[in-house]
């Protein structure tokens, strides 16, 4: 389902999804443009129209509600509405700066370290908007899940393995489901490199025991080993 925040988003954007018949529902939002949850969890937008991301970039307020995305979902989206020429050509600002201020919101992160990913994405206009909308809630809602690896691990594990006993040195982790995490991920030096939201598609594993595991391999472990 796609939600929309009743109070920002313009109504010539809802009529253009209820044209193309997505489905939709208006709610107040907290922060963020619109929700897009499915099975596959929730991804939040913040949709800003050109040259209203070049005037937030002045005031400082971009940088806040970037931060405050980065702080509190493990992936969102700054949707850019308008073709760039419209700015270019009234002199608010040029394309080397757009571009930069394009990148470098991509890549805000909260002061305690990167919790989430942010993509910056530009549409030309409304239709575009909507159908990238209705792209995102298809695969939120894909049954098969949104991680791919290139092939299947085959991996063979044993009770006295002492991968094994390194997961289970984790509080709320036993065998079967330290069995479960190196079978889907192959080795110990991949679980130690992974991000919490990855854990989360083991079954029995929630964002607790995903935040444990992680802070686990942060304390004891040098990053990216083998």
């Amino acid at each position: 389902m796609i939600y929309v925040d009743n109070r920002e988003v313009p109504s010539d954007i809802l009529t253009v999804l209820e044209a193309m018949g997505v489905p939709h529902e208006k709610k107040q939002l907290d922060i963020g443009d619109f929700i897009i949850s499915g099975v596959n969890g929730e991804v939040y937008i913040e949709r800003k129209e050109i040259k209203d991301f070049c005037s937030s970039l002045t005031s400082g307020h971009l940088n806040d509600q970037l931060v405050h995305m980065s702080e509190s979902f493990y992936h969102s989206f700054l949707v850019i509405e308008d073709e760039p020429e419209i700015v270019y050509g009234e002199g608010i600002i040029d394309r080397k700066t757009l571009l930069s201020a394009i990148a470098s919101a991509a890549l805000k992160r909260a002061d305690d370290g990167e919790k989430g990913a942010i993509s910056v994405v530009m549409v030309p206009n409304k239709w575009d908007l909507a159908l990238f909308l209705e792209r995102i809630q298809r695969w939120m809602d894909d049954p098969k899940g949104l991680v791919r690896r290139i092939k299947s691990r085959e991996v063979k594990v044993t009770g006295n393995d002492p991968q094994i006993s390194c997961l289970c040195a984790i509080q709320g982790i036993g065998e079967k489901t330290a069995f479960d995490i190196l079978t889907y991920f192959g080795s110990i030096g991949v679980v130690a490199n992974a991000e919490e939201h990855e854990f989360l598609i083991i079954p029995g594993i929630g964002l607790s025991t995903a935040q444990k595991i992680r802070a686990f391999f942060r304390s004891h472990f040098v990053p990216n080993i083998g």
